[in-house]
């Protein structure tokens, strides 16, 4: 067994962040189109639109990437800080590690 004595806080942080980043990101552009294509639809028959109507939603996909960005690096420095303290007094996180199996 080998045990996980701590992490790199805002390298973690800034790897999480990037990669939340992404995923919004990736999640975001694919609503888009949606958005743009029901969006006038739902405020038509009075079902929606609200105060932001289309141009506020689409703005707030533009934007949604950064603020995922910004919660998932605060969340996991927050997290890798409080994991190193714990793990200094309690011990890490164990796993097995096995060396893989070459293929053929």
């Amino acid at each position: 067994m080998q045990q996980v004595k701590g992490f790199g806080v805002l390298q973690t942080a800034k790897f999480m962040a990037i990669l939340y980043f992404l995923i919004a990101a990736v999640v975001c552009i694919l609503m888009i189109p949606f958005m743009l294509m029901f969006g006038g639809m739902m405020r038509q028959s009075g079902m929606g639109g609200g105060m932001m109507g289309a141009g506020g939603s689409i703005m707030f996909l533009i934007l949604a990437p950064f603020i995922y960005a910004i919660v998932a690096f605060v969340a996991t420095a927050i997290g890798c800080a409080i994991y190193n303290v714990v793990a200094k007094r309690f011990g890490g996180v164990e796993i097995d590690l096995r060396p893989a199996s070459p293929t053929a």
